[in-house]
């Protein structure tokens, strides 16, 4: 009788992929609108397919966006989505390594 030998392959996680829903998202952004906050700027650093940025839009429709994601399928997906909802009026999107990026350069450039 043989016996095999298994081994586990090592699973390769390369974006640590979680996607809020987008119910979720309308949920904590009408949330924030309901306790007075109003931002001139959202900042979403892994925007993923960008459920945080849609639901954005939709409650703060003249707030300034910028989305940054590593993935440049989802960036692509979220600027198809934009031009399809012909929105692209105050939104950045870009494909960026969150630990590459010089946020405090980012973030002073979206205070001046």
């Amino acid at each position: 009788m043989s016996y095999l030998k298994i081994q586990k392959k090592p699973r390769l996680k390369e974006f640590g992929d979680f996607q809020t829903p987008l119910d979720l998202a309308l949920n904590i952004v009408a949330f924030l609108k309901k306790t007075g906050i109003e931002p001139s700027t959202i900042l979403e650093p892994t925007c993923g397919t960008g459920s945080f940025l849609f639901a954005s839009i939709n409650t703060f429709p003249n707030i300034h966006i910028v989305g940054m994601d590593i993935n440049k399928g989802y960036v692509n997906s979220v600027q198809e989505k934009l031009v399809q909802i012909n929105k692209k009026k105050n939104i950045d999107i870009k494909q960026a390594d969150f630990f590459q990026v010089e946020w405090k350069k980012e973030i002073n450039s979206l205070t001046s």
